[in-house]
């Protein structure tokens, strides 16, 4: 690795980089989430409304 970055900008850039891949995971989520409301699946709609929760904690930490 060049010497022109120092760890604190490697850990920041690597932190984007995993917020951004959880922010995708989110969105990927929702969109199964509208779905499955539209089409009524309750069971669908709980279960992914709980791994929506658990990803945005993980956001905040």
């Amino acid at each position: 690795m060049p010497e022109d970055y120092s760890m604190d900008e490697v850990d920041d850039y690597l932190a984007a980089f995993a917020k951004e891949r959880v922010r995708r995971q989110i969105a990927s989520l929702t969109d199964e989430l509208n779905e499955a409301k539209r089409k009524h699946d309750e069971d669908a709609e709980v279960a992914l409304t709980q791994k929506i929760i658990t990803l945005q904690r993980m956001m905040r930490l």
